[in-house]
C-alpha cells in the first residue's frame, strides 16, 4: 500500500542527488508546488504523478518535460483533469516537435489557458524554423491564460536568420508571446545570418506583420552579419532580402562575410544599417566583379581593418578590376588574398610586381598586404627586405607568399 501524504502541499530544494525520493511511491493529491534542479523528467514524473493539485513545477529539466507529465492520467469527458490548475513550469528547451507533444501532453491532462508565465531556452540556429514559432504560437493558444503572458528566453551561441520574416507562413497576426520571444532572441544574437538559399517558402514582398516587427528587432549583441548566397545559382539574379530595409542599424557589428553572391545594390543597402567601421570583412566563393561591386556599394567613406578574400582566385582581370575602382572603395588597412600566375607566363616575377605595385599605391589607407601564391610558383619577383612604395616586403619561408607592411 502506497503512504497518503494528504497534507504535503510543496516540496522545495530537490536537487538531483534528491532523485531517489521518485521512488517512495508516495500518494501526494495535494502537491501544488515543486522546486528541482536538474531532475530527469521520468523521475520527476514519478514523484508528481499522484498529484491533483499542481500549480507550479519549477527548475531546469534534464531531458523533456513531456517524461514528467506523461503519466498522469488523461482527463475523461467532463473532468477537470489533474493539471487544470497548472500556471508554471520550468525552463522549456524547445523545438517544434518538444512544444507540440508538451501541447498536447498538457491539455489532455487538463491544462487549458491556465499557464501564467513562460520560460524557454535554446542554443545553436535560432529564427530560423517556422516550424517552431507556428507551435509556440498554438502552445500560448491552448495552455496560457492569456496571449501576453510574461516570457524569458534565454539562448547561447544564437545565430539569427532575418528570412524567417519573409517565409509565408509567418503569422499575420502573431501573438505578444510569440513577439516577445523574437524581441529576446534578436537581443541575444551574436550572428545575424541572412540565410538566401532558393525556398519556395520564401516571398519577396513579406507581411504586414513580418515587417512591422522587423523594425521592432534590436541587434545591440550582434558582432556578426552574414550574407550566405553560396546555394544560388550562378546564372540567378542576385538575391535582394527586401526585409533589411526594415530593420533596425546593427551598431555593433564588427565582422562582415558576404559569402556566395551579393550585388552593389544590396550592399549599399547593407551599408545603411552597418558601422562605419568594420574590424573584419571576409568574401568568400564570391566572383570578383560581384566582390567589388559589392565594396563599392559600402561607399568610400567606410573604413574596414581587415579585409580577406577567400576562395575566390585573383587573377589579371580580377586586380585590374579592384585597383581601378580603389578610388570608391572603404578605406582598408590589411588585404590578404591569392594571386593566380599560370605556369606557362615568361613574365611571372614582372606581373606579380606590377600587381603588388598597383595595389600599394592605389588603396588607400593600406598598411598591409598578404599575397599567396596558389600556383605554387616561387616568389622571385621580389626580393626579401625590398621596400616599395614606402612598404618593407617580407617573403615567406617557402616562397610562396609575401607580406608588405607600411613603414612607421
Amino acid at each position: 500500500m502506497r503512504p497518503t501524504l494528504d497534507a504535503l502541499t510543496s516540496i522545495t530544494g530537490l536537487e538531483v542527488v534528491h532523485d531517489s525520493l521518485a521512488e517512495r511511491g508516495w500518494e501526494m493529491p495535494s502537491l501544488a508546488r515543486v522546486e528541482q534542479e536538474g531532475w530527469s523528467g521520468d523521475r520527476l514524473g514519478r514523484l508528481i504523478v499522484s498529484s491533483r493539485s499542481l500549480r507550479r513545477v519549477s527548475g531546469q529539466l534534464f531531458w523533456s518535460w513531456v517524461e514528467a507529465f506523461e503519466g498522469m492520467p488523461v482527463a475523461g469527458p467532463g473532468e477537470a483533469g489533474p493539471l487544470s490548475q497548472l500556471e508554471a513550469i520550468g525552463t522549456i528547451n524547445i523545438t517544434a516537435q518538444e512544444l507540440d507533444q508538451l501541447h498536447a501532453t498538457l491539455t489532455s491532462r487538463g491544462c487549458r489557458n491556465s499557464i501564467k508565465q513562460l520560460d524557454l531556452s535554446m542554443s545553436g540556429l535560432v529564427g530560423s524554423d517556422i516550424a517552431l514559432l507556428s507551435a509556440l504560437d498554438r502552445f500560448v493558444a491552448a495552455c496560457c491564460a492569456s496571449p501576453d503572458i510574461p516570457v524569458t528566453f534565454a539562448a547561447s551561441l544564437v545565430t539569427f536568420n532575418p528570412m524567417i520574416l519573409c517565409h509565408s507562413d509567418f503569422p499575420a497576426h502573431p501573438s505578444p508571446a510569440l513577439t516577445s520571444v523574437m524581441k529576446q532572441v534578436a537581443e541575444q544574437t551574436d550572428d545575424v545570418r541572412f540565410d538566401l538559399t532558393p525556398n519556395p517558402s520564401l516571398t519577396p514582398a513579406p507581411k504586414q506583420s513580418a515587417i512591422d516587427l522587423a523594425g521592432q528587432l534590436s541587434f545591440a549583441n550582434a558582432k556578426t552579419v552574414t550574407f550566405n548566397s553560396t546555394h544560388v545559382d550562378r546564372n540567378s539574379p542576385v538575391p535582394r532580402p527586401s526585409i533589411f530595409g526594415h530593420m533596425q542599424r546593427i551598431s555593433n557589428c564588427e565582422v562582415l562575410r558576404l559569402l556566395g553572391r551579393v550585388d552593389e545594390e544590396s550592399s549599399r543597402l547593407l551599408a545603411s544599417k552597418m558601422p562605419t567601421q568594420l574590424h573584419r570583412m571576409d568574401i568568400k566563393s564570391m566572383p570578383v566583379s560581384d566582390a567589388v561591386g559589392a565594396m563599392r556599394g559600402l561607399g568610400r567613406d567606410r573604413r574596414v581593418e581587415w579585409l580577406e578574400f577567400g576562395f575566390a582566385v585573383m587573377d589579371e582581370g580580377s586586380i585590374d578590376q579592384l585597383v581601378g575602382a580603389a578610388a570608391d572603395l572603404p578605406v582598408i588597412h590589411s588585404l590578404c588574398f591569392n594571386l593566380t600566375v599560370r605556369e606557362d607566363r615568361a613574365d611571372k616575377d614582372e606581373y606579380v610586381r606590377h600587381t603588388l605595385s598597383s595595389l600599394l599605391q592605389q588603396l588607400r589607407g593600406l598598411q598591409r598586404l598578404v599575397m599567396y601564391l596558389v600556383t605554387f610558383t616561387e616568389m622571385t619577383a621580389v626580393a626579401d627586405g625590398t621596400t616599395l612604395h614606402g612598404f618593407t616586403i617580407r617573403t615567406g619561408a617557402l616562397g610562396f607568399s609575401l607580406e608588405a607592411h607600411r613603414r612607421s
